[in-house]
């Protein structure tokens, strides 16, 4: 009873933590803009597509640069709400809440109620990351919830997906396999690196010797669910072949020193972490922790896993061991944001540990020394979440500044602009710098526009120019002089501490 309500409380913190200032905390990231605006025009004419992105490859009519159930779990939460940043960021506080839901079920499912509440306290208090403008506290877990992104909604159905195996493995009913099956690949309507969990059911499965029927119902499963997305692709494949090349150097499959380069980059995803200074270690005990005891306890989950031959131990040693080595093989982007499909599961496995080092107490320092640790990572948790609840009083609103913006455009503007302000821009016809880059680097177009080709086509009456754009001009002067040709004239400027300086150019 006593874990039961110390759960509760623990939800009910992540709650208050999550919804406290999400409108504001963090800056608007150029890719929650982006999701959104598919996700209200699926709510609002039901078709998968953003209009930022037309004249490229169908984009308004047919989005194929990121997976479905993110922007449809957006739109029927903009359909019922409205379109805004709030309820955008809500979906993802609500999928971090079955997270950790998850999280605490599996550590219970397999070794206790204790391991399950320790858990979860590590993913709300357990600082892994450096300090960044969309990781705002370092507590990877509660910064990748803040965000209308996908990333959250992986481990969502991964974790279902490994719940689900585990009652198929104790039930044996040929449907629970199916069920698990078709929760993995709905990880991959998530991202497509989802279907590392897909891998991770079909080790066990084979670990296990459950036979080739149960393997056989887990991938119909999954084929059942990846079908309609399949037939979706088929019916365009051309604009699915154009999109998703846009990004050449994520795709090279056939290349073996893509798979070797991809190794070698790995821990780029993890320089975050680090924030370039190694000494800093000793002051962050959150780090140490990932970088010591994360090893150390899958370390012990693999002797009992292979020794003991433990079935719960295999059970999570398969993920927390698998899912790190193929995101080093298989992914080129090395964003620390995908670890949150992780880290559950090594939280899982480090409480295991813990909870294990403090009933058997091998030694009379172990009850002394966890409860050091544990107050080291509870005060630094407990720090960040502090400077998290206050950080609204230091970032400027993202609405006031897209006010000052819109003072200098037009009624009747035709917007070309970063994706990041289309959120209250969104009765403009607005277009992403993305469509005129991407097509004049458009490997399926043979020749691809010159640049100034590209934005005659676009046809744009407003230039919204930040600091970002700015760096873009400078590596492509021809932008510049396109714009001198075609009138434009400097309307104003709109200085921003959070945003920076916005020039809004104008056409005579």
């Amino acid at each position: 009873m006593r874990i039961r309500w110390l759960l509760i409380f623990l939800l009910l913190f992540y709650w208050a933590i999550s919804l406290h200032n999400l409108a504001y905390v963090p800056q608007v990231d150029g890719d929650e803009p982006w999701l959104a605006s598919a996700a209200w025009k699926l709510a609002t004419t039901g078709i998968l597509g953003s209009d930022m992105f037309a004249g490229f490859h169908r984009m308004d009519q047919r989005a194929y640069g990121y997976m479905p159930i993110q922007p449809m779990a957006m739109a029927l939460m903009l359909r019922l709400v409205g379109l805004g940043l709030f309820p955008a960021r809500l979906v993802s506080v609500i999928m971090g809440l079955f997270t950790l839901a998850l999280t605490y079920a599996l550590g219970k499912r397999l070794f206790g109620a204790r391991v399950g509440l320790t858990a979860v306290t590590l993913l709300l208090l357990w600082r892994t990351t450096t300090l960044t403008p969309m990781l705002v506290s370092g507590v990877l877990f509660v910064d990748v919830a803040r965000i209308a992104r996908y990333d959250i909604f992986v481990p969502v159905f991964g974790l279902a997906a490994l719940h689900g195996y585990i009652s198929a493995h104790r039930q044996g009913e040929w449907w629970r396999y199916m069920l698990a099956g078709g929760l993995a690949a709905m990880s991959t309507l998530a991202n497509v690196y989802g279907a590392f969990w897909l891998g991770v059911l079909l080790i066990l499965l084979l670990w296990n010797r459950e036979g080739w029927r149960a393997i056989l119902f887990l991938l119909a499963g999954a084929a059942i669910v990846w079908s309609p997305y399949a037939l979706y692709i088929w019916q365009d494949i051309p604009s699915w072949r154009g999109q998703l090349l846009v990004y050449p150097s994520r795709y090279e499959l056939l290349s073996w020193r893509w798979y070797l380069t991809n190794m070698v980059r790995e821990p780029y995803r993890y320089v975050p972490g680090l924030g370039g200074h190694l000494w800093k270690l000793f002051a962050r005990p959150g780090l140490l922790l990932l970088l010591l005891a994360v090893p150390l306890s899958l370390a012990v989950l693999a002797a009992r896993a292979i020794w003991r031959r433990d079935w719960a131990a295999r059970v999570l040693m398969v993920p927390a061991l698998l899912l790190p080595l193929l995101f080093a093989l298989l992914i080129f982007s090395k964003y620390i944001n995908y670890l949150v499909t992780i880290v559950p599961v090594w939280a899982v496995a480090v409480a295991w540990v813990g909870v294990m080092a403090w009933q058997q107490r091998p030694y009379r320092w172990t009850r002394p020394l966890l409860v050091a640790i544990t107050l080291l990572i509870l005060w630094e948790g407990m720090g960040r979440h502090r400077a998290l609840w206050q950080s609204g009083q230091t970032l400027q609103p993202y609405r006031p500044f897209i006010s000052q913006v819109r003072q200098y455009i037009p009624a009747d503007a035709r917007i070309l602009g970063l994706q990041t302000y289309w959120l209250g821009l969104d009765d403009f016809t607005y277009r992403s710098w993305f469509v005129p880059m991407a097509r004049s680097r458009d490997v399926t177009a043979n020749p691809p526009p010159t640049i100034p080709e590209a934005l005659t086509a676009v046809d744009p009456t407003v230039i919204l120019i930040d600091d970002a754009v700015q760096g873009m001009l400078l590596a492509e002067p021809a932008i510049r002089d396109w714009m001198t040709a075609q009138g434009f004239e400097l309307q104003g400027v709109v200085e921003d501490t959070t945003y920076g300086r916005m020039e809004i150019w104008v056409q005579r």
